[in-house]
């Protein structure tokens, strides 16, 4: 159980991430063809079975997808959700392997109310201070919403922060969670649980007390490294 269940979250994720749907009418046959192909596998085959089905070779009748074949994953008008979900676990991730705390019910908690967490842009909503990097508000808004400019923050304060520069907002970010305070220089300071996971890991995690158009695109590859990790098959053997 513990397997399938591993394997379904990590397929889920791969398709949230590029754009694919995962409702019950496009999922029941591709369900139906994964149930029919494990049933009756004793365990070891069942996961050997299962990771070749997360692999390349094994994507079968779909072309193969993972968090690097969608490099501008972003936030759009209807997949905040699923976004908040994804943000949610890979917050909860960084936090279970640097300080042992699994928070992803906390962190899931969309509520507006004290208590819950919405989806906070490191960039305000203003395009013309970023005018000298992007020629128009609609690339600057693209850019804006990718994953990579996004973090979690605790209801009244994303709201508090909401139209600060992003040079006020690092500073507030030091007093929240690590994949928030992670863009501070205070979270590599006596830290050695965050700093033994970065050196495990190889993950380029790096403080950002600005942030530019070239550090947003930094933060980006490094959340595609941080979703491979969290969501990686290797799982499936750990089991």
């Amino acid at each position: 159980m513990w397997l399938v269940a591993t394997f379904i979250e990590i397929m889920l994720a791969r398709r949230l991430w590029n754009f694919k749907a995962i409702s019950h009418s496009t999922m029941q046959y591709r369900a139906f063809l994964i149930m029919k192909g494990i049933r009756g596998m004793e365990v070891e085959q069942l996961r050997e079975d299962l990771v070749r089905r997360l692999s390349r070779e094994g994507s079968e009748r779909d072309e193969y997808i993972d968090f690097y074949t969608q490099k501008t994953f972003q936030l759009h008008g209807t997949n905040g959700p699923q976004v908040h979900r994804l943000l949610a676990r890979m917050t909860e991730f960084v936090e279970a392997r640097s300080e042992g705390k699994y928070d992803y019910d906390k962190y899931a908690n969309r509520s507006s109310k004290k208590g819950g967490y919405q989806i906070e842009h490191l960039w305000a909503n203003h395009p013309e201070r970023h005018a000298s990097e992007f020629s128009t508000p609609s690339e600057f808004d693209a850019y804006r919403n990718r994953i990579g400019g996004l973090v979690l923050l605790p209801a009244p304060h994303n709201a508090s922060y909401s139209d600060m520069l992003y040079s006020d907002k690092v500073e507030h970010y030091s007093k929240e969670n690590l994949l928030a305070c992670s863009l501070h220089p205070i979270a590599y300071e006596n830290n050695p649980g965050f700093d033994q996971f970065l050196k495990a890991t190889g993950l380029s995690f790096k403080p950002m007390p600005k942030f530019h158009k070239g550090d947003l695109d930094a933060r980006q590859r490094l959340y595609m490294e941080l979703a491979s990790l969290c969501w990686s098959p290797n799982r499936l053997t750990e089991i």
